[in-house]
């Protein structure tokens, strides 16, 4: 279907009414327009502009591959999309078992700043030296947050529904984290499992 029309002084155009009917447009639709050329327009709707894209990405997409699936699952073992609770680390470090969770995925995560001095205390109580210390942790590359003033009020927030496990605010700061990144966080504790704080945990075994 073909028709004429002409461009005003506003630089609108009406199409005829025939054209309109045959491409099934109708008052209100939005379109895409697109220069194909010297002289020449390309009229199309959001639904067919879509329905091409998808037509061009199917000729290359191997039967059975989900894309979206696999992007959500890059997500969610990315390193930097974990948020690390001390005894996590702890266990990482002294080379305890590790069965529901890939251990290196922790290297890279995120911490509190008050879960790391969790982490720092302990080993100076086994009789680390300062310098050895740093020197293993440094080797895990954790992404330190600092504990603020938000973190500090989340944390508070946490403390009448982590009362009954017993949480204490190392606990509580690493959850607070989590929730605040919108990170699962990664622990040893089994209790958090049971938790219902509106933040993913993740129990290494």
């Amino acid at each position: 279907m073909a028709g004429w029309a002409r461009i005003n002084q506003q630089g609108r155009i009406v199409i005829p009414s025939e054209c309109r009917a045959a491409a099934g447009l109708k008052p209100g639709d939005e379109l895409m327009i697109e220069s194909v050329g010297e002289g020449e327009l390309r009229l199309r709707t959001k639904r067919q502009a879509i329905k091409e894209a998808q037509t061009i990405v199917a000729r290359y997409l191997p039967k059975g591959r989900d894309l979206v699936q696999e992007l959500i699952d890059e997500r969610r073992v990315s390193d930097a999309a974990i948020v690390a609770d001390a005894s996590a680390v702890i266990a990482l470090l002294v080379g305890e078992p590790f069965t529901r969770f890939d251990p290196l995925r922790l290297p890279g995560a995120a911490i509190s700043a008050v879960n790391l001095s969790q982490t720092l205390a302990r080993l100076r109580e086994i009789g680390m030296p300062e310098a050895e210390i740093g020197t293993a942790v440094a080797t895990l590359n954790l992404r330190v947050i600092a504990f603020d003033e938000p973190q500090a009020r989340a944390t508070a927030r946490l403390r009448t529904a982590t009362r009954h496990a017993g949480l204490s605010l190392g606990d509580r700061a690493c959850l607070a984290l989590g929730g605040m990144l919108g990170c699962p966080v990664v622990t040893a504790d089994r209790v958090w499992a049971n938790l219902d704080v509106g933040v993913e945990v993740v129990v290494i075994r």
